[in-house]
């Protein structure tokens, strides 16, 4: 696998990870990891930070050329 194809399969993966978070808001799904129920507020973040990763993966991909 080149770094080209390990961008882009990072880049599909951190937007799926993003995506289930903000379908977990916007359904008001609950997450309890251990004892603890994590806030929707959280998963705001959860989407935020992996979409920007998946942007940067793509944009790296694409100076590659």
């Amino acid at each position: 696998m080149g770094v080209r194809s390990y961008l882009m399969v990072s880049a599909v993966l951190f937007a799926l990870v993003g995506g289930l978070h903000l379908v977990r808001v916007i359904e008001g799904w609950a997450f309890q990891f251990g004892p603890f129920d994590l806030p929707a507020g959280l998963s705001v973040l959860a989407v935020i930070v992996p979409w920007g990763l998946a942007v940067w993966a793509v944009r790296l991909s694409s100076r590659l050329l």
